[in-house]
Order: C-alpha cells, then structure tokens, then sequence
C-alpha cells in the first residue's frame, strides 16, 4: 500500500528551511517572515514550508 500523502521534508540546520521554520515556531509574524523571504533569508526554502507562510513559489 502506498502513502496518499507524503511527509514534509526534514528541516537541515544552517539552511533556508531551518531559519524559516524557527521563525514559525518562535511566532514571527507572516509578514515578517514575508520580508525576510524577499531579502534572500529562506533561500533553499522547500515550497511546503513557504506555503506555511502564504508564499506560493
């Protein structure tokens, strides 16, 4: 039987991913983390977590 949904990437420390999701969990707003995305902070940032945030990439 094959999984109808896939698991969310793992988050690596010192990447895009791993900056983003500490903001989510420190309760950052989504504005915020909007701007921090257009100055290049997520670079690598896996599109599941972008979404998180409301950024379609």
């Amino acid at each position: 039987m094959t999984d109808l949904f896939t698991a969310a990437p793992r988050a690596k420390a010192g990447t895009g991913n791993g900056t983003l999701l500490g903001h989510l969990a420190n309760g950052m707003s989504k504005l915020d983390m909007a701007r921090n995305h257009r100055e290049g902070r997520y670079p690598d940032a896996h599109p599941v977590y972008l979404a998180l945030i409301g950024i379609r990439s």
